[in-house]
């Protein structure tokens, strides 16, 4: 028999002295952190962006996206 086992995509997001932050990946829905009222993950930091990253999923691969000037932790 075949079966097929639905892959999900995770992004956690860990900015210091504040809490955990995990929101799923789907396809062709783009996620936003920043510190904007319209961020999906909302990060409250002066150094950050108010649409700092956008996070998209197309098929097993996660696009990035940063706005000028932004950094990101590279895992």
């Amino acid at each position: 028999p075949s079966f097929s086992v639905e892959q999900r995509f995770v992004l956690r997001v860990m900015p210091d002295r504040q809490p955990v932050q995990e929101i799923p990946l789907r396809a062709g829905v783009p996620v936003i952190v920043g510190r904007g009222l319209d961020a999906d993950i909302r990060i409250a930091d002066g150094l950050t962006s108010r649409r700092h990253a956008q996070f998209s999923l197309f098929g097993k691969e996660v696009v990035v996206g940063t706005s000028p000037g932004a950094k990101l932790l590279q895992v």
